[in-house]
């Protein structure tokens, strides 16, 4: 099994935007490609892995990207796309705004509060979480325990649920420092708890080669319907790759 995200990779990419971007957008990825050589190997055990035989019964939850926002309809969003390719039993939880901390522009509640108003399912067998790129916002002490009362509350909801953490995707490149530094921190939360991480980041899943058909800029630097289907093909890999 591969693990999808290197610390080491989040900690020198935040360490380079915030002291020099790149000239220009188009020398991005090779930026992080770069640094990414220079990332050791991680040393921990590989996380569990996951069913990814059709049938399986799943949840994506997190934030707009998940609920497909700018895609058209949004039941064309990656998260769909991704069930659907993976002819899994899905069920999308999505709202616009919200965050690991962030409980939204109409306060809908953060994700540990979202999760605790859903009814238990001890049937569930994979979660994906999605999120952070609306955390940037909230004082950044408490991101590590909104993630770990995420958590708690996923486990007790879900008992049986083996749960993946899909990093943010950036809106734009390069990556502001600090949703490099909220990647970081899931990164090592995934590690400790070990959970399987999908960095999109780290993984350049949206660099300076594929931005303009990946990205709808008119849309809040949402993804484009395109956009949503390619990081569907993204996400597909990422979980087949964790999948037994």
């Amino acid at each position: 099994m591969k693990r999808f995200a290197l610390l080491a990779v989040a900690v020198l990419a935040l360490a380079g935007c915030a002291s020099e971007a790149p000239a220009a957008s188009d020398k991005v990825a090779q930026y992080y490609e770069s640094n990414k050589a220079l990332a050791p190997a991680p040393t921990r055990e590989p996380a569990e892995k996951i069913s990814i035989a059709p049938g399986t019964k799943s949840m994506f939850f997190g934030d707009s990207w998940t609920a497909g926002y700018a895609a058209a309809p949004s039941t064309q969003g990656y998260a769909y796309l991704t069930a659907a390719q993976l002819q899994w039993d899905n069920k999308v939880d999505a709202v616009s705004g919200t965050g690991y901390q962030n409980p939204g522009p109409s306060n809908t509640g953060n994700y540990a509060t979202r999760l605790t108003k859903l009814p238990d399912d001890p049937e569930l067998q994979v979660l994906v979480l999605q999120g952070g790129l609306n955390d940037g916002s909230q004082a950044p002490e408490g991101f590590r325990q909104a993630v770990l009362d995420t958590l708690d509350v996923a486990r007790t909801k879900f008992t049986a649920a083996k749960i993946v953490i899909l990093g943010p995707s950036t809106p734009v490149i390069p990556a502001s420092s600090g949703l490099a530094s909220i990647n970081s921190k899931l990164y090592q939360i995934a590690d400790e708890q070990k959970l399987n991480y999908i960095a999109p980041i780290n993984e350049v899943w949206i660099n300076s080669d594929n931005y303009a058909s990946v990205i709808d800029t008119s849309a809040q630097n949402h993804p484009s319907t395109a956009g949503h289907a390619y990081l569907a093909e993204k996400t597909v890999a990422a979980l087949r790759a964790i999948g037994e």
